[in-house]
C-alpha cells in the first residue's frame, strides 16, 4: 500500500517537474541530496567499522567467544 503511494507521488512529482519548467532546479536538488546521502553513508560505515574493531579487541582480550558480546561476558566484569 505504501509502495503504491510512493510510486504515485514520484510520478506526480516527475510530471510536474517536466511541465512546470523547473527541471534543472529539481536536478540540482536531487544531486545535492544524493551527495549528502553518500557522505552520511561513508561516515556511518566508518563509525560502524570502528565500533566492530573495538568489540573484536575487547572480545579477544577477555577470552570471550565470538557470539557473546564483551559487556555481557562474566569474565570481563
Amino acid at each position: 500500500m505504501m509502495g503504491f503511494f510512493f510510486a504515485v507521488s514520484c510520478i506526480i512529482g516527475i510530471v510536474l517537474c517536466c511541465f512546470g519548467g523547473s527541471g534543472s532546479t529539481a536536478l540540482d536538488c536531487l544531486l545535492a541530496g544524493a551527495d549528502s546521502a553518500v557522505e552520511l553513508s561513508i561516515s556511518l560505515a566508518g563509525a560502524y567499522l570502528l565500533w566492530m574493531g573495538l568489540i573484536n579487541v575487547a572480545s579477544e582480550a577477555c577470552g570471550a567467544n565470538a557470539q557473546a558480546a564483551p559487556p555481557f561476558n562474566a569474565r570481563c566484569r
